[in-house]
C-alpha cells in the first residue's frame, strides 16, 4: 500500500531508450521558436519549428528524437540569411538522422527549421495534450532549453503550455495564443481545453499568480484547494527564492491518473483533484514545491541522483511545508513512518543506494528515494543547523534555476558549508552505500 500510494505520486517522466549517437554527438539545444496552428478539422497540427544548437565537437551528423509518425515537408539549415535544404531520415524509432551542411561543420552554433505535420489521431472534444513523451518536436533526451510557442487555433479553444502567458488575442474564429519561457524547461506541452467545461478560479499570491481549471462546480471545495495552494506556494516562494514564472496553473484531467508537472503548469489527474477535496493534499504540496525543484531545477535524466533530485527534494520541501503550516509531530510522523518501511528492506538484496536508482519501477526503490532520500536530507539539514540549511537552499536554487543540478554540482554547493569536510563525506556515504543511516 505504501508503495502504491507514493508511486501515485510520481511524476510522469516518460523515459525512452536512445541510441548511443544521441548520447554522443555533444549537441546541445538552446532554444525553440514553435509555431502551431490547427485547422478546424483537427486531424492534424501544422507546425514549424525553428531550433538553435550548440555543439562542442566537429562533428558532420547527428540524430534527435522525433515522431515517426510526423509527416515532415522540409528540414533546413540557416546559412548566412539563407534557408538550405538539409539532407535527413525519419525512422521508425522516433529517431531523425539528420547531416549538418559542410559550411556548418566547423560552427559552434547552428539553427534548423523543421516544418512538419503532426497527426491527431481522435477528434478532440473537451481536451487535448501532447509533451515531450509524444516527441511532438525534435528533442535530445536529457536536455533542457528555453522556447517560445505561437500557437493558432480555433477561436472555441484556449492553449496553455510552460512559461508565461505572453499574448492571448481571438480574431476571425480563431485565437492566437503566445508562451514562452526565459529559462529552460525540460517538457514543452500543448495543452487545448475548451474553457466552457471548466470552472476556473484564479488567486493573486504575493506578485504571481496561482489557476485552476476545475471540471466541475464545487465552489466551497474549489475555493479551499486553490487557498492551501496559495498558502503553499507563498511558503516556497518566501523559504526557497522567486518564483520565476508569472503564473502556476492548474488543470484537471478526467482520464489522467496522478499528475504530470511541467514548469508552471500541472495537469492532475481528477482522481487527485478528489483527494483534495477530502483535504488530503500532499499531492498538492508536493508538485508546487516541485516547481522550484523537479521543474525550476532540473535533475539530470539518467545520471547519478536523478530521482533524489526530482523526488527526494521536493518532498522534503513538502514536509518543510507541514512542519511549518501545521506542527512538528505532523513532519516528523510524515517523515519516520516511510523511513521505517525503508528499514525492512534496509541492506538486503532488494535495497538499492539512492544515487544508482535509474527508474523507480519496484517496491523497494520507492522506498529509498520516498522514505530514506527524505531523512538523509533531514539529517543534512540537522548537521548543518536550520539557517544554514535555509541559506543553502536558497543558493541551491539561485545558482541552479534553470539548469541541470548534478551530483557534483550539489556537493559543490554543500562545500561552503562545510568547513572541516565531514559533510560532503557524510552526504556520499548516505548516498552511495545501502543501509540506515545514522540518526
Amino acid at each position: 500500500m505504501i508503495y502504491r500510494q507514493m508511486f501515485f505520486l510520481t511524476f510522469l517522466i516518460i523515459v525512452h531508450n536512445c541510441s548511443s549517437s544521441i548520447q554522443e554527438s555533444k549537441i546541445d539545444v538552446i532554444n525553440y521558436n514553435l509555431q502551431v496552428a490547427l485547422e478546424s478539422s483537427q486531424n492534424q497540427l501544422d507546425i514549424t519549428a525553428i531550433v538553435n544548437f550548440e555543439k562542442s565537437t566537429k562533428i558532420d551528423e547527428f540524430e534527435l528524437l522525433f515522431n515517426s509518425n510526423v509527416k515532415i515537408k522540409s528540414v533546413k539549415s540557416k546559412i548566412k540569411d539563407n534557408w538550405v535544404n538539409t539532407s535527413y531520415k525519419l525512422t521508425e524509432n522516433d529517431t531523425i538522422h539528420l547531416i549538418i551542411p559542410s559550411p556548418l561543420i566547423d560552427h559552434n552554433e547552428f539553427t534548423m527549421l523543421f516544418e512538419y505535420n503532426f497527426p491527431i489521431e481522435v477528434p478532440i472534444n473537451d481536451v487535448f495534450y501532447i509533451d515531450r513523451g509524444y516527441r511532438w518536436y525534435p528533442m535530445i533526451i536529457d536536455d533542457i532549453a528555453s522556447f517560445q510557442i505561437a500557437a493558432n487555433i480555433p477561436a472555441e479553444f484556449e492553449m496553455l503550455s510552460a512559461g508565461d502567458l505572453i499574448k492571448a488575442n481571438p480574431k476571425n474564429g480563431f485565437s492566437q495564443f503566445i508562451w514562452e519561457t526565459k529559462i529552460a524547461v525540460f517538457k514543452i506541452p500543448f495543452v487545448l481545453i475548451k474553457p466552457g467545461r471548466y470552472n476556473k478560479i484564479t488567486r493573486k499570491c504575493e506578485d504571481k499568480e496561482v489557476c485552476f481549471y476545475f471540471l466541475d462546480d464545487d465552489p466551497n471545495a474549489d475555493e479551499k484547494i486553490i487557498d492551501e495552494a496559495c498558502h503553499a506556494f507563498q511558503y516556497f516562494n518566501t523559504a526557497i527564492g522567486p518564483y520565476h514564472h508569472n503564473r502556476l496553473t492548474f488543470i484537471e484531467m478526467a482520464d489522467f491518473q496522478g499528475s504530470n508537472i511541467c514548469t508552471g503548469l500541472i495537469l492532475t489527474g481528477s482522481n487527485v483533484i478528489d483527494q483534495f477535496r477530502k483535504g488530503y493534499y500532499k499531492g498538492l504540496h508536493l508538485t508546487i514545491a516541485a516547481q522550484w525543484f523537479g521543474a525550476g531545477v532540473f535533475g539530470k535524466l539518467n545520471d547519478r541522483g536523478f530521482w533524489f533530485f526530482s523526488i527526494s527534494l521536493p518532498h522534503y520541501l513538502r514536509l518543510m511545508y507541514v512542519k511549518e503550516s501545521n506542527n512538528a509531530d505532523a513532519f516528523i510522523k510524515q517523515l519516520e513512518k516511510p523511513y521505517h518501511a525503508y528499514k525492512e528492506i534496509a541492506g538486503t538484496d532488494n535495497d538499492v543506494p539512492i544515487i544508482d536508482i535509474d527508474r523507480i519501477d519496484t517496491r523497494e526503490k520507492a522506498l529509498v528515494i520516498y522514505g530514506k532520500g527524505p531523512f538523509v536530507l533531514d539529517l543534512l539539514k540537522r548537521e548543518m543547523d536550520e539557517m544554514n540549511w535555509n541559506n543553502f537552499l536558497r543558493e541551491l536554487y539561485q545558482n541552479n534555476m534553470g539548469k541541470i543540478l548534478t551530483y557534483d554540482n550539489f556537493k559543490t554547493n554543500l562545500a561552503k558549508y562545510d568547513k572541516d569536510g565531514n559533510l560532503i563525506l557524510k552526504i556520499d556515504k548516505m548516498m552511495i552505500n545501502k543501509g540506515i543511516v545514522d540518526n
